[in-house]
């Protein structure tokens, strides 16, 4: 199965460090190198190959905080929600308000780092069902917010 954390040899955590990060990343990176296999067999650069692009998606999963926390929930075993009747009122008056041609980029904004927090306060306490919640309304601001 594919486990970014274990590709570059990183904490299976929410919170990363976003240097060591991309140290993990170039480190990895610099392993798996074409060059440093050129003159090896086809099966065996075909192999390097592969994890090459383990290695990238690896890293960009892991950059990305909505999909870190999406792998995190789904390899718990956890069910993402695919709609929030508590939220949708929310929602409604904001593309209203939008409609009517209110800008309100700066409460989105604030409301996305407020979920954010809420995020990463739910997955390092375990707590699935609050943490599905925000990873859904994050999701849902920043679309809102493009």
């Amino acid at each position: 199965m594919f486990d970014p954390y274990e590709i570059l040899g990183l904490e299976k955590t929410f919170n990363i460090d976003l240097n060591a990060l991309e140290q993990a990343y170039f480190a990895a990176q610099r392993n798996t190198h074409p060059d440093r296999f050129a003159l090896v067999d086809e099966a065996k650069k075909k192999a390097v190959a592969r994890q090459a692009s383990l290695v990238n998606q690896a890293y960009a999963l892991l950059k990305n905080p909505l999909d870190r926390a999406t792998y995190l929930l789904e390899a718990r075993g956890v069910s993402l929600l695919t709609h929030d009747q508590e939220f949708l009122p929310k929602v409604i008056e904001w593309h209203e308000r939008t409609e009517a041609g209110e800008d309100i980029r700066s409460e989105l904004a604030c409301e996305e780092v407020a979920l954010l927090q809420e995020l990463t306060q739910a997955l390092e306490h375990h707590q699935d069902e609050r943490a599905t919640k925000a990873l859904y309304r994050l999701n849902y601001v920043q679309k809102v917010r493009k």
